[in-house]
């Protein structure tokens, strides 16, 4: 099945799409700060992508995806860079409407912290290692950024909510890229150790990208808040 990661996107999005209508959520209005924040964010992440294809970190399978290609990635990669950061945004503004006062995680320094701790080791361990070691040393830099900006900021705490929320969905998504596979990784270039099919970095990848989605995201919505509020004034 060629078309399977196209599938798989579109799978992803339906229901967050449709419910973006919901009267109480809106989500369709939070569009104007949210396709910015994943356009910032696939800055990133699509040269990153393109780069270890070109080095052989990993590579996709050609039984299931299709010949649409944007430079070596096929386009079901480039809208995985859509599809989830949309959906994982669409579910934290959901538990931020839906379940304000539920499940915060109130201290997350304490959480931050321990992730430095963890990624600091990692990358001392692995730095030679592509995959392991390039994404221990963003995430260790996103994580020393978030504990810096802790007191600044007000929604580190429903992000990591969210994050934890969506683990086990996220890990569905990612079983079938790397359990079929449609996405093939090089054992040279990453730790042996994975959940099921699941190699552990993916932990960080996935990280990374959200927490750089919803901060711009975020950013952009107090920005427009403040515009507002300052022409009323």
């Amino acid at each position: 099945m060629n078309y399977l990661y196209l599938l798989l996107n579109l799978g992803v999005i339906a229901g967050p799409l449709i419910l973006s209508f919901d009267k109480k959520v809106a989500f369709y209005k939070n569009w104007k700060y949210l396709f910015p924040a994943i356009g910032f964010m696939m800055l990133l992440f699509i040269p990153w992508d393109i780069l270890f294809t070109y080095l052989g970190v990993w590579s996709f399978n050609p039984s299931y995806i299709s010949n649409l290609r944007v430079g070596n990635l096929p386009l079901g990669e480039i809208l995985f860079f859509v599809t989830i950061p949309y959906s994982c945004v669409f579910t934290y503004e959901c538990l931020n409407i839906y379940f304000p006062d539920k499940y915060p995680i109130k201290k997350p320094s304490y959480l931050i912290t321990a992730l430095i701790l963890f990624s600091a080791v990692i990358y001392a361990l692995y730095f030679d290692k592509l995959y392991t070691g390039y994404t221990a040393l963003i995430a260790l830099l996103v994580l020393v950024i978030q504990l810096y900006y802790l007191k600044k900021v007000n929604y580190l705490g429903n992000f990591y909510r969210a994050f934890i929320f969506l683990i086990i969905p996220m890990f569905i998504v990612d079983g079938v890229l790397t359990g079929q596979p449609i996405i093939q990784y090089n054992e040279l270039e990453k730790t042996p150790l994975r959940l099921g099919s699941i190699p552990w970095e993916d932990f960080h990848y996935n990280l990374i990208m959200l927490y750089m989605v919803v901060a711009f995201y975020e950013f952009l919505k107090k920005k427009d808040i403040n515009r507002k509020s300052e022409t009323r004034d």
